[in-house]
């Protein structure tokens, strides 16, 4: 799999206008995603907000962040490629990866976009990336073909690190955002 980092004002920009965009989503579901220094979800001015993404860009904190993933994709590259196309289901060969102070920590847009956010705490980037990347896979067969809600498809994801033995091994300090699926759940898409 190879990866394509992309980091700008207007990738921040249109992280921010996609955040302010679904303030009603991140408030139902208590999320707190991070925006420019002086903005809050009720933001409309997009002129000072330029002006401040462009005053908070970092550069070689981005560099740094991409030089680290790809270290630890090389480490891991051969399990964790094994691990998602053990589901059977097509896998990307290029991701497009858009690094970000702003938003929450990590989504993805199918069929091969991730955007990880480098200023979270909550969260290593690599293990968001491929948290992403298990999205990516099972979007189309498992998320939408069974419709899943929000934190349905997000404990679907965080089971796999808590019962996978590779991913466990490689993220032995995973644990669920909310909670484990439900047993139900599991049946219904095929996972046990």
């Amino acid at each position: 799999m190879k990866f394509g980092f992309h980091y700008s004002v207007e990738t921040e920009l249109n992280r921010v206008r996609y955040t302010l965009g679904k303030r009603d989503f991140f408030k139902q579901n208590n999320y707190k995603p991070r925006l420019p220094s002086g903005f809050d979800l009720e933001a409309k001015d997009a002129e000072m907000m330029t002006s401040q993404i462009e005053l908070e860009l970092e550069l070689e904190k981005t560099k740094k962040l991409q030089a680290k993933i790809l270290n630890e994709w090389q480490e891991c590259e051969t399990d964790i490629s094994q691990y998602l196309m053990s589901f059977g289901l097509p896998v990307p060969p290029a991701i497009d990866i858009f690094l970000t102070k702003y938003g929450v920590g990590g989504s993805y847009w199918p069929p091969n976009r991730i955007i990880l956010n480098m200023a979270t705490d909550k969260r290593d980037p690599f293990l968001t990336l491929v948290h992403e990347l298990i999205h990516l896979v099972i979007q189309a067969p498992i998320i939408d073909g069974f419709n899943l809600e929000h934190w349905d498809k997000e404990s679907l994801v965080d089971y796999q690190f808590m019962t996978n033995p590779t991913l466990k091994r490689i993220f032995p300090n995973y644990s669920y955002q909310r909670q484990a699926p439900s047993k139900l759940l599991l049946k219904k898409v095929g996972w046990l």
